[in-house]
């Protein structure tokens, strides 16, 4: 306890080091706290939007994906059935032309640490956080369990939680609200000759969408989803369930890759969770990343959020590369939720949006026969996915119009008309999809602004 740090950062994962690697070149001196500091295999964080990438260069940090064998992707081939559509990302030269990445995550995490190894600023701590330094309602720092499993403290004017979907620290500063929407099931697919080389594919055939986006030159990512908390099934009967459910929604081409990884069995798991963001009422501590908010994957936006959120703190809470004193972090801090609430809340709306609608076949069908129109139809949805653009009003436009056109294609039909029900029943669902997630970012329905480009967030 004898070293007071400027800022305390629990968790070395995308939030953690990517902070850690900014706060590096500063003024500051910095503990990063993290249970292993060794590179990990997880099956997400492996798509990195547009977006991401465009911040990552702000922050001076674009180098870490090279030398990673990271691999570009030029936007998203999206399956239905017998039916295809291929959507580019924006060319928009205020972005300088950024694309997505697919990556392996343990080997972008380790590039984004060695950022900050080594810095006389930093200092990498091993151990697990299971405490705050608390005093009238005022964090000082951290208390935790080091390699001996003995009790160790951590002071620090401001301390940054930043420890993942499973933080073990969330429940002491916000009540835990979150929830399992679905689980993925990931595979590797080696050696893989993917029908649309440099791009995302979203695979909507089936009861639930499948994921595949390559990660390096010889290895693709198959994503599984599985609706709900059930338990998954295992053994054989999950082999069973890949090559009947899903093999047979993939073209010819990634057969023999996908038979081979069904057949070696090594599959990991992992929980998809959902929850709003809750601002902490404590001094002295912020939250970043999926410890205060988390969305579906299918869209891969995730890590673009928790940069964005990395951003955002940064600017609020350094000035000429020094922390801000306790009284103006007492002021940025409850701005900065404010602040990446509003630039986060269309990647949340759209993620779980359109997860839900690939559950429904009628929303579905009509999502997908709304992005074959192509031109803005697909352009602008892009620009939202891409996180290049953070337009709450044009993600409201699109969605609403899906349900609209959707229900009238179903009421005319191909041979006249159809049941009206049915068409009031799509646009209730849609209704019912869309409104709960808007309230949930704390938006009001019938003001439903647009924010601004991310390039005229990132000049600020």
């Amino acid at each position: 306890m004898s070293v007071m740090y400027d800022i305390c950062i629990v968790g070395a994962g995308v939030s953690g080091a990517s902070l850690a690697a900014h706060f590096s070149t500063k003024n500051v001196k910095v503990a990063l706290l993290d249970l292993n500091f060794e590179e990990r295999d997880r099956i997400v964080g492996e798509l990195m939007q547009p977006g991401g990438v465009y911040i990552l260069n702000q922050l001076g940090l674009g180098d870490v994906l090279e030398n990673i064998d990271a691999c570009t992707i030029n936007g998203y081939a999206i399956f239905n059935k017998k039916n295809k559509i291929v959507m580019d990302y924006d060319e928009d030269p205020s972005f300088d032309g950024v694309k997505g990445r697919g990556l392996n995550n343990g080997k972008f995490i380790q590039a984004l640490r060695s950022k900050s190894l080594n810095k006389e600023n930093i200092d990498f701590i091993k151990g697990e956080a299971i405490d705050f330094i608390d005093i009238d309602n005022h964090v000082e720092g951290i208390v935790y369990l080091d390699e001996n499993q003995e009790n160790q403290a951590i002071m620090a004017k401001l301390t940054i939680v930043c420890d993942g979907f499973f933080s073990t620290l969330r429940k002491k500063l916000i009540p835990e609200q979150k929830s399992i929407t679905s689980q993925f099931v990931g595979l590797v697919l080696e050696d893989c000759q993917l029908p649309n080389e440099g791009y995302g594919h979203i695979f909507m055939s089936g009861d639930a969408p499948f994921l595949c986006y390559r990660i390096s030159d010889k290895e693709v990512r198959l994503l599984v989803d599985f609706p709900g908390n059930e338990p998954l099934p295992k053994g054989g009967e999950l082999k069973t369930h890949l090559s009947a459910k899903v093999r047979e929604h993939m073209p010819e081409s990634m057969h023999r890759s996908v038979d081979k990884a069904i057949a070696d069995g090594k599959f990991k798991h992992m929980p998809n969770h959902y929850m709003t963001a809750l601002e902490c009422k404590k001094t002295g501590v912020v939250m970043v990343g999926d410890s205060l908010n988390m969305r579906h994957p299918l869209t891969g936006g995730g890590m673009t959020a928790a940069l964005t959120d990395v951003m955002l703190l940064c600017r609020s809470i350094l000035k000429e590369g020094y922390l801000v004193s306790a009284e103006i972090l007492n002021q940025k801090i409850p701005k900065y939720y404010e602040e990446r609430n509003a630039w986060n809340a269309s990647i949340n709306i759209l993620a779980d949006a359109l997860y839900k609608v690939c559950l429904n076949k009628e929303l579905k069908d009509a999502c997908f026969n709304y992005l074959a129109k192509g031109e803005h139809y697909s352009k602008e949805p892009l620009l939202l996915l891409s996180g290049l653009t953070r337009d709450n009003s044009t993600l409201f436009k699109h969605f609403i119009q899906v349900a609209l056109i959707g229900a009238k294609d179903n009421v005319m039909g191909e041979f006249g008309f159809k049941s009206i029900d049915n068409s009031y029943d799509m646009l209730k669902k849609a209704s019912q999809i869309l409104f709960p997630l808007v309230m949930n970012e704390k938006m009001n329905i019938l003001d439903f602004t647009g924010t601004k480009k991310l390039s005229e967030f990132a000049s600020a």
